[in-house]
């Protein structure tokens, strides 16, 4: 999903720290996914700007990305890899 030049997407409830990655997703839903340095993963709907799934590491996130239309990969400082 590509956005048009100039348009921005306010995130409802984003992460409290700094976002470490952020992806959208390549297939029909209008996902994005954010990595954070709060230890959240956030996967949101954009469509409807709101919070489809949320999950915690151990320590700041470096990266997530959609594996598929259904799963999302991180990882983080706690030296974890999660699905």
């Amino acid at each position: 999903m590509a956005l048009a030049p100039g348009k921005e997407i306010s995130l409802f409830e984003p992460p409290t720290d700094g976002i470490s990655s952020i992806k959208f997703s390549n297939y029909v839903t209008p996902l994005l996914v954010a990595a954070s340095w709060d230890t959240y993963v956030r996967i949101y709907d954009t469509a409807s700007n709101t919070v489809k799934a949320k999950y915690q590491h151990k320590a700041p996130v470096l990266d997530a990305t959609f594996i598929d239309e259904k799963r999302v990969a991180s990882a983080g400082l706690d030296h974890a890899v999660k699905m």
